[in-house]
Parts: C-alpha cells; sequence; structure tokens
C-alpha cells in the first residue's frame, strides 16, 4: 500500500511539472518565424478599419514585425486545433506609451479572452498584463467594448527596471481554459489562473500592436504549439484553479496566480518566480532522461514511476 501511494505521488508530481510526452499528450511546433524572411508567408495583416481607414502599416523592418500605428496586427493564415495550443512571442516597446495597452494576444474563436499586454504601465512603472476582450476588427473605440490593462479582471504587474522594455508572453489554451504569461528581462514571471474560455473547433492567431511612427511596437520570435492536453488519468476537482487537484493540494485556497510546488502551496505567495526557479524545476525532472534527448518519453515516465514507488521492473 506505501508503494502504491508512493506512485500516485511520483505520478502526480509528474503532472503537475508538465512532462508533455507523459501527461499531455505529444506537442508539436506548428508555426515557428523569426521574420526573417517575407511576412506574407505564414501572416495576413490587418487593422481597425474605423480608426486606420488607410490600412494596416504593420511591416517587417530590421528582422521584427514593426507596427508604426495602433491597432494594426498581423492573424495567422493557418488555423489551428487541439486541446491545447500555445502562442508564445516576444514583445518590445523602446519609448511612448499613449494607448490604455502595447500588445493584445488573440485565438480569434475566443475573442473574449484575450491576452493583454502593456510595458512599463503608469506612474508605478510595472509590466502589466490582463485577459479580457480583444479589439474590434471594425468599430471605433467607444463604441463597442473592449479590454483595456486596467480593466477589472486579471491584472497582475511587475516592476519594470530594464530598458528597452521587453519580454516574452505566453498564451494557453487547454480544454476550454485560458492562461495568460509574460517573462520580463530580469526573468520574473507573471502568470493569470486558469480563466473559462469556451470550446472551439480550430482557430486563428491573432497579434494586435499598438504602435505609432514614433514609438514602434515589435513582435518576434512567434512559435505556435499544439498538442493533445489535458493532465492523463487526473480527472479531479481543482478549486483554487493552480493546477493541483484537491486530493493532493495541502494548501486548498492558495491565491489567484500564485507559483505552486508539487503539494499545491505557493513559493513565497507572491505569484512571482525566477528563470532560475524554473531551471531547477526542469533539471530535476531531466534527472530521468536516460537518453539525453531533452523529453521524458513514456518508457522513461513509467521507469521513473517504478524506481520511486521500489518497483523492480526488470
Amino acid at each position: 500500500m506505501k508503494n502504491v501511494f508512493r506512485l500516485l505521488l511520483f505520478a502526480m508530481g509528474l503532472c503537475i511539472f508538465l512532462v508533455p510526452a507523459f501527461c499531455f499528450g505529444a506537442e508539436q511546433i506548428v508555426l515557428s518565424d523569426d521574420f526573417s524572411g517575407n511576412l506574407s508567408t505564414n501572416w495576413i495583416t490587418g487593422t481597425n478599419t474605423a480608426l486606420n481607414p488607410g490600412g494596416p502599416t504593420l511591416s517587417i523592418i530590421s528582422g521584427m514585425a514593426t507596427a508604426t500605428q495602433a491597432y494594426d496586427y498581423i492573424e495567422t493564415k493557418a488555423s489551428y486545433a487541439g486541446s491545447t495550443i500555445r502562442v508564445e512571442v516576444d514583445l518590445e516597446r523602446i519609448s511612448g506609451s499613449n494607448q490604455c495597452l502595447d500588445f493584445v494576444i488573440e485565438f480569434t474563436a475566443a475573442r473574449d479572452a484575450a491576452g493583454i499586454v502593456r510595458l512599463r504601465y503608469g506612474l508605478t512603472a510595472k509590466d502589466s498584463i490582463n485577459v479580457g476582450i480583444a479589439p474590434s476588427l471594425t468599430e471605433p473605440y467607444g463604441s463597442t467594448t473592449w479590454s483595456c490593462i486596467n480593466d477589472d479582471g486579471y491584472l497582475y504587474e511587475l516592476d519594470s527596471t530594464v530598458l528597452p522594455y521587453k519580454g516574452t508572453a505566453v498564451l494557453t489554451y487547454n480544454n476550454g481554459n485560458i492562461t495568460f504569461a509574460f517573462t520580463n528581462e530580469e526573468n520574473q514571471t507573471i502568470t493569470t489562473p486558469a480563466i473559462p474560455a469556451g470550446t472551439f473547433d480550430a482557430t486563428k492567431i491573432r497579434l494586435w500592436a499598438m504602435g505609432s511612427s514614433g514609438s514602434p511596437r515589435y513582435l518576434d520570435n512567434v512559435k505556435i504549439y499544439t498538442g493533445g492536453g489535458g493532465q492523463a488519468g487526473c480527472n479531479c476537482p481543482d478549486t483554487d484553479n493552480d493546477g493541483v487537484p484537491d486530493d493532493w493540494d495541502n494548501c486548498p485556497a492558495t491565491p489567484a496566480g500564485s507559483f505552486v510546488d508539487s503539494t499545491g502551496c505557493p513559493g513565497g505567495g507572491t505569484g512571482i518566480y525566477t528563470q532560475e526557479d524554473m531551471d531547477l524545476m526542469v533539471n530535476q525532472m531531466l534527472e530521468w532522461d536516460t537518453n539525453d534527448d531533452g523529453k521524458i518519453g513514456l518508457i522513461e515516465a513509467i521507469r521513473a514511476l517504478q524506481t520511486s514507488a521500489g518497483i523492480d521492473s526488470h
């Protein structure tokens, strides 16, 4: 019985630390664009036509997708399907910020749950994220509803002291929920809790940038992943939405946005964690990577489970 309990605990540890091949099914990269080529290969450009009747001006400049007017966007030509879809994109603003947001990452099939970013926002100079409604394609601002960074919702902030203002945003759809995260140049990360977004068969990805002629916004290194999604065999209630099922959660009322360990308890309770923290967790998991391919495959995961449970695998 003791071995079985240890086996279950270790299995949960694998799921919580997100070993893709074992807990999430095969995740694959379906688009990677560093904008060293032609923008039209993977993207169409567009804009809010009420605000910019002359059309979009977004183009590639010096190897980055560069927006020199507000409410321009690029949208994938392809649609993507899967119970998990993840978008990563590098964002940068050098100066100026007259808009209520700098960037929006949108699944077009889930407009009400878009990731919103503003770099070095407000008098307190914080990098900020939220989840809300993406801009309209056709309606002028004020005649329709879309979200600004400080609207009610899921606002999280980081102190910003590094110039230029930039970082990496990650929007993830997983089985009907959205999470949004941002890592700044000081390797600090903020992330939202899982937010219901509904289900869809397929979606395109739309990336909005709020530039101006004197203060461009830059997009770079876009990566899109799709996969199976969901924790295999982990269909359990998770009241505080921290990724740890209630039966294993030693801190069942963790505040939203907190980063938690495998017991469901926050690391310092701040919701902020460093790259060093993440590297440590990855290195601990990769101790089971017996063929040095940088992943934990199914066979390796089974062997890890057997070893942890004290079961002879021979």
